[in-house]
């Protein structure tokens, strides 16, 4: 009776860590997101590190506007603080605007009528809201220096590998949810609702420009429906820009 006892001891005690092994493999796969500021440090540190992104103060692009009517040729020039210059031109005319520190301006090169006058001004406003997203602090910087109560969503696999989901919640019921890539911790989709609008931007073709990561192609999209994207042929970082280039009459 005695053996008979321990025997059935042990094989309860057997069992019992077989159990407990098996919840401790099963519970190990339950995903435990990395805190906000390991997200962050990564970020800073692909993206060229903190210092690079201090340093980074003048950008030159050079590419292509695309919406489903027609295709723009178009440079693009930005400086710290809020400085920029834009030069458009298409089928449907040419125009160049800018901001020179204190006056947003804009002039027209050549005769620009019609519809599709208006439809260059019109798309225009679009690739006014893509380039806006070519910064010098990412959405993911900005967003968490907004004040919203950021924190990481889910994590979704892509095919392009897996990616983390943040969100900021505001007042009012609006939000912004952003994806970050695992592999190199870069933007590669920011959307934020307002009211019944939602707007997307998805990022992608990263390129690495003088140490900094940089989106090559960023698409928009409006309550699921394609608006425009722009491809970016060239970039520069710190081009010797002087204040004056940003005036109407350089």
């Amino acid at each position: 009776m005695i053996l008979r006892g321990i025997h059935r001891g042990v094989w309860f005690i057997g069992f019992f860590l077989i159990c407990a092994s098996t919840y401790a493999v099963e519970t190990s796969d339950v995903y435990d997101p990395p805190s906000m500021r390991s997200i962050l440090d990564q970020h800073f540190e692909s993206s060229g590190g903190r210092l690079a992104l201090a340093n980074f103060h003048s950008l030159g692009l050079r590419g292509i506007f695309s919406t489903n009517e027609q295709s723009l040729n178009f440079q693009f020039y930005r400086k710290r603080p809020d400085r920029w210059r834009l030069h458009v031109s298409g089928n449907s005319g040419e125009f160049v605007r800018g901001f020179d520190g204190t006056e947003r301006w804009e002039k027209h090169s050549g005769h620009i009528s019609g519809e599709k006058g208006e439809s260059l001004f019109s798309e225009a406003k679009i690739l006014d809201a893509l380039l806006d997203e070519v910064r010098f602090v990412s959405r993911l910087v900005s967003l968490s220096r907004s004040g919203a109560d950021l924190f990481t969503e889910t994590k979704e696999v892509t095919e392009d590998g897996p990616i983390l989901i943040l969100r900021g919640n505001f007042t009012g019921g609006a939000f912004a949810r952003l994806g970050v890539d695992f592999e190199h911790f870069q933007v590669v989709f920011f959307e934020e609702k307002v009211g019944d609008r939602l707007t997307r931007r998805e990022f992608s073709d990263h390129r690495t420009v003088q140490s900094l990561q940089l989106p090559s192609k960023i698409r928009m999209l409006i309550d699921s429906e394609f608006v425009g994207e722009i491809t970016l042929q060239e970039m520069t970082v710190n081009p010797g820009l002087f204040d004056t280039f940003f005036a109407e009459d350089f």
